[in-house]
């Protein structure tokens, strides 16, 4: 029996994995992580905060890459969503959609780290 999207939604958020090293490294934190999945399982939506860890700016432009693997630990989805630093002040909202057939059924785990230049 599948689990409902709402129960899947609450694993996958749990097992997210974050890379703080480099968010370290980066001078920022990403926190409030949530997987939102639909009732048809069509898509993952990875939503969360990045937020400056040196006070309100970015020293560059940041992007968050967020990548879906399968039970075998094979990459199945990608994507990313883009911060400029002339445009950051302090934190900015991460939403960062996938879509594939049944993605949300064949994602086991979910890793969300940032990454400049």
């Amino acid at each position: 029996m599948k689990p409902t999207a709402v129960e899947l939604s609450e694993t996958l958020t749990r097992g997210i994995e974050r890379l703080d090293v480099l968010e370290e490294r980066l001078g920022v934190s990403i926190e409030n992580l949530y997987v939102k999945i639909p009732p048809d399982y069509s898509y993952l939506r990875i939503m969360g905060e990045l937020h400056s860890a040196t006070g309100t700016t970015l020293s560059e432009w940041t992007k968050v890459v967020a990548v879906v693997y399968d039970s075998e630990g094979r990459v199945i989805a990608t994507n990313e969503n883009f911060f400029f630093e002339d445009k950051f002040f302090g934190f900015d909202v991460i939403d960062i959609g996938m879509r594939g057939d049944d993605i949300a059924l064949r994602a086991h785990k979910i890793r969300v780290f940032p990454k400049t230049g």
